[in-house]
């Protein structure tokens, strides 16, 4: 029997590359949608700094990825408190790494068996980023 897939909510201050992400990652199976109305999501996708819509309160205890286009200072270690698992990325990122850095996210909260395959590891928290 097949998995259900991993619900991922987007969130960015551009609405129209926050669409471009989460179609990216609906391409790749991923349930992705920008709505907090789609059900608690499994892992959160935030391009930094972080929309008003959203705090680091959102969704606690679910893995991020944070896209860091301009973080305010303590922004992304706010994010990290808590989460089981997390990827720090610099803007732009490419869709290969933005699906890795949601799988690898996945893997690290215990959230593996969602993905349809174990994630390549990245260099520690890598993509463009740190």
């Amino acid at each position: 029997m097949k998995a259900a897939a991993p619900r991922v909510r987007v969130v960015d201050r551009d609405a129209e590359l926050a669409a471009a992400l989460v179609a990216v990652l609906r391409g790749e199976g991923i349930d992705a949608c920008g709505s907090p109305r789609h059900g608690e999501p499994d892992a959160l996708v935030v391009g930094l700094p972080a929309p008003d819509e959203v705090s680091p309160r959102t969704a606690p205890g679910v893995a991020v990825v944070l896209l860091d286009g301009g973080a305010r200072f303590g922004e992304p270690e706010a994010w990290l408190l808590g989460r089981p698992g997390y990827v720090l990325l610099t803007k732009p990122v490419t869709p290969d790494e933005l699906v890795e850095a949601v799988r690898t996210a996945l893997a690290e909260s215990g959230r593996a068996h969602l993905c349809e395959r174990a994630p390549e590891p990245l260099e520690r928290r890598g993509g463009q980023g740190r």
